[in-house]
C-alpha cells in the first residue's frame, strides 16, 4: 500500500509546475495553444540541400528500411537522385490507408502521386501559384513498419536557402517564422564534415540563429557521420583502446563543433545525433563490413535516442521546460540584435560620412561647371552684341588716327621722308594695337571678359599701307633735282603735297580695313568656339547635375535608412523587454507555485494522522524542496 501511495505521489509531484503554468498562460492568450495542444509533435526540419534530409524524415516517420528507396521514387516526382532540392515546404504525416494524398485530396497510387508532385514542383519552379505555401504529403500506411503505433509527429521540411534567390529565401523566412515558434522540436540537419553551417552567421533564417539558446527545442541532426574519413580514423583508434560508444562519437564531434566558435547550449553533446543512412550507408556495409558493422550500431542508438527525445517533446513537463528558455533566449537575442545594430550602424554612418563628402565634393564641382557655362554664354551674347563690334572699330580707328605731318621744306627729299615716316608711324601703331586695354567688360559680379585673346589672331605681316604711297613715290623718283623748280614742267610742290595728303588718307584706310577684317574674322571664329563651349558646358552641367542629384538622393535614403532601423531597433528592443518580462513573471510564477505547493504539503503534513503517510508525504517535502534549484531550470520529468 505505501509504495502504490508513493508510486502515485511521486508521480504527481510536478503537477504544481504544471497548474502554475497554466496561471501563467491564463495571463498571457497568446501561449494558451502550447498547453492545450494535443500529445502529437509538430517537428521542423531545416537544412541545406542533399544532406539526407528526405531519408531522416521517412526513418522518423517510421518508414520501413527496405521501402524507404520506393517512397523517395514517389517523392521526387520524376526527378532523379540528387536532382530533387526541395524548392517548397512540405508537410508529411501519415495517411489513413494505403493510398497517397496530396494536399487532402483523394487518394492517389505511386504513379499518380509521383506525376502529381513532379507538376507541383514544375509550378513552383516556375514562379507559380500552387495554392498554399506548403504542401501537404499523407504517406500510404503499409510503408510504415508498424502503421497503428510508431511517433505520433508531424513534419514540416523547410527548404534550404543556401545559395537560393533573394525571393526564395524570403519565402523560406516568412515560413519559418511561421513555423518555428510553434513547434515542439526543430532539427538542424548538415553533414558531419559541415558544421560550420551550424553558425548562427551562417544561419540565414533569423528563428534559427538562437538555437543554442534553446536546448529543449533544437536537435543537430550530423548525416554522413560514418563515411566521413576523419571519423572513420577516430573509430579506429578508439576501437583499438576500447568499445567506441554513440556517446564517445557525439563527444568528438561537440569537441569540433566548439572549434567553430559556436556558443553551445549546456546540454552539449546531447543535442548531437550523428547518423548515417542511404546509399552511403550500403557503400560502407559493402567495402568495409567490420567497421559497417560497429557503425551501424551506434547509428541505430542515435536514431533510438533521437526518436525518443522527439516522443518526450509533447510531453507536457518538456513543454514546459521550453518555458524556461524562454529568458535566456530573449537576452541572447537582444544581446545578438543589439551587436548586429551597432555593426549595421557603424557601417551606416560610415556610408553616410562618405556620401555627404561625395555630396560636398559633387556640390563644389556642380558649382564650378556652372560658373564655367555662364561664363561662356556671357562670352557668345557679348560677341554677338553690336557694341562690341563698334568698340573694336572705335579703337582700331582711333589706333590708326595718325595723319601725315605738314612738310617744312620744299623738297623732294623731305616730301619722300614724310611719306615713309607716316608709313613707319602706321606698322608701329598696327604692332602696338593691344586689345586687353580698356575692352574688358563686367557681365555679372567679378564675372568678366576680355578681347586679349584678339591678339593671338593677329596676322604675322603688317597692312600694306606702303601701297598708298606707291605713286607719289614714283612720281618723287622721276625728278633730277631735290628742289622744287616752277619753270620745269611737272615739278608741282603744291600737287605733291595734295597727294602727300591723299596717300596718307589712303594709307590710313588700309590700316583700318586690314585690321578691321581680321578681327572680325577672328571674332567670327571666337563666336563659334564659344558657342561650342557653351555647348560642351551644358552637357557637363547636365551630366554633374545628374551625379549630384543622384549622391544627394543616396544621401536622404540612407538618413531615412538610418531612421527606419533606429526605428525598428527601438520596437525591437521593446519587445524584448516584454519578453524578458514576462520571463520574469513567469519564474515568479513558478516561484509562488512551489511555495503554495510546499505550504500545501505542510499542511497535509501537520494534519495527517497516518505516520506511514505521514513519512511519505515528509519524504515527498523533501524531495519537492530539493528539485526546485531544477525546476525553475527546467527540467522537470
Amino acid at each position: 500500500m505505501p509504495s502504490t501511495l508513493w508510486s502515485k505521489l511521486y508521480a504527481k509531484r510536478a503537477d504544481w509546475a504544471l497548474r502554475a503554468y497554466k496561471d501563467f498562460v491564463d495571463t498571457v492568450p497568446t501561449l494558451r495553444a502550447d498547453l492545450e495542444r494535443q500529445d502529437h509533435v509538430t517537428l521542423v526540419v531545416y537544412g541545406p540541400t542533399q544532406v539526407g534530409k528526405t531519408t531522416l524524415i521517412l526513418t522518423t516517420l517510421g518508414i520501413h528500411e527496405d521501402r524507404l528507396g520506393d517512397v523517395s521514387h514517389v517523392l521526387r516526382g520524376g526527378r532523379d537522385a540528387g536532382k530533387s532540392a526541395t524548392v517548397f515546404a512540405t508537410q508529411y504525416g501519415k495517411s489513413p490507408d494505403d493510398l497517397w494524398r496530396l494536399g487532402g485530396g483523394r487518394g492517389l497510387s505511386d504513379a499518380a502521386m509521383r506525376e502529381a508532385l513532379g507538376l507541383v514542383r514544375d509550378r513552383m519552379e516556375k514562379g507559380e501559384d500552387v495554392g498554399s505555401d506548403i504542401v501537404d504529403i499523407r504517406i500510404p500506411r503499409h510503408f510504415f513498419t508498424d502503421a497503428d503505433r510508431g511517433l505520433n509527429v508531424s513534419i514540416i521540411d523547410l527548404p534550404g536557402t543556401h545559395a537560393a534567390q533573394e525571393n526564395e529565401i524570403r519565402h523560406v523566412a516568412r515560413l519559418a517564422e511561421l513555423y518555428v515558434p510553434t513547434a515542439d522540436v526543430v532539427l538542424l540537419v548538415t553533414r558531419a564534415d559541415g558544421l560550420g553551417t551550424l553558425n548562427p552567421a551562417a544561419l540565414q533564417l533569423d528563428c534559427l540563429k538562437d538555437w543554442t539558446a534553446q536546448p529543449a527545442k533544437f536537435r543537430v541532426v550530423l548525416t554522413y557521420t560514418f563515411s566521413s574519413a576523419s571519423i572513420q580514423e577516430w573509430y579506429q583508434e578508439e576501437a583499438q583502446m576500447g568499445q567506441v560508444t554513440a556517446e564517445s562519437l557525439r563527444n568528438r564531434l561537440y569537441s569540433q563543433i566548439s572549434t567553430h566558435d559556436l556558443p553551445l547550449p549546456e546540454a552539449g553533446s546531447r543535442c548531437l545525433f550523428p547518423v548515417e543512412f542511404g546509399d552511403s550507408w550500403k557503400d560502407l556495409a559493402s567495402k568495409q563490413a567490420d567497421y559497417f558493422e560497429g557503425a551501424s550500431a551506434i547509428s541505430h542508438i542515435v536514431m533510438s535516442d533521437l526518436v525518443e527525445s522527439l516522443a518526450a517533446a509533447s510531453n507536457p513537463y518538456r513543454r514546459l521546460a521550453a518555458a524556461f528558455d524562454l529568458n535566456a533566449l530573449v537576452v541572447r537575442k537582444k544581446e545578438r540584435l543589439d551587436n548586429e545594430y551597432e555593426t549595421a550602424q557603424e557601417g551606416l554612418n560610415a556610408e553616410i560620412d562618405q556620401v555627404a563628402f561625395q555630396v560636398d565634393t559633387s556640390r563644389k564641382a556642380l558649382e564650378l561647371v556652372m560658373r564655367a557655362k555662364d561664363r561662356a554664354a556671357a562670352l557668345r551674347d557679348y560677341l554677338r552684341e553690336e557694341h562690341c563690334i563698334s568698340r573694336l572699330e572705335s579703337m582700331i580707328n582711333k589706333a590708326f588716327a595718325i595723319k601725315v605731318s605738314s612738310v617744312s621744306k620744299k623738297t623732294v627729299a623731305m616730301m619722300r621722308w614724310h611719306a615713309e615716316e607716316h608709313i613707319d608711324r602706321l606698322i608701329e601703331a598696327w604692332r602696338k594695337l593691344r586689345f586687353d586695354d580698356g575692352l574688358e567688360t563686367e557681365v555679372e559680379d567679378d564675372l568678366t571678359h576680355d578681347l586679349s585673346w584678339l591678339d593671338l589672331a593677329r596676322p604675322s605681316s603688317p597692312p600694306l599701307v606702303g601701297s598708298a604711297y606707291d605713286h607719289l613715290l614714283t612720281r618723287l623718283g622721276g625728278y633730277y633735282f631735290d628742289e622744287y623748280v616752277p619753270w620745269i614742267p611737272g615739278s608741282s610742290f603744291d600737287n605733291d603735297r595734295k597727294l602727300l595728303r591723299s596717300s596718307g588718307e589712303q594709307a590710313q584706310s588700309i590700316a583700318i580695313g586690314e585690321t578691321t577684317k581680321w578681327v572680325k574674322a577672328a571674332l567670327e571664329q571666337r563666336k563659334k568656339a564659344a558657342g561650342y563651349e557653351l555647348g560642351v558646358a551644358s552637357k557637363k552641367v547636365t551630366v554633374q547635375t545628374a551625379e549630384y542629384e543622384r549622391l544627394e538622393k543616396r544621401h536622404r535614403y540612407l538618413l531615412k535608412r538610418q531612421s527606419v532601423l533606429e526605428k525598428a531597433h527601438d520596437e525591437t528592443c521593446k519587445s524584448m523587454d516584454v519578453g524578458i518580462e514576462r520571463s520574469r513573471m513567469f519564474r515568479e510564477r513558478m516561484t509562488d507555485g512551489h511555495r503554495e505547493r510546499d505550504d500545501e504539503l505542510a499542511n497535509n503534513i501537520r494534519d495527517e494522522q497516518s505516520p506511514s503517510r505521514r513519512l511519505l508525504l515528509l519524504a515527498l517535502r523533501e524531495l519537492h524542496q530539493r528539485e526546485f534549484p531544477q525546476a525553475l531550470e527546467g527540467h522537470l520529468t
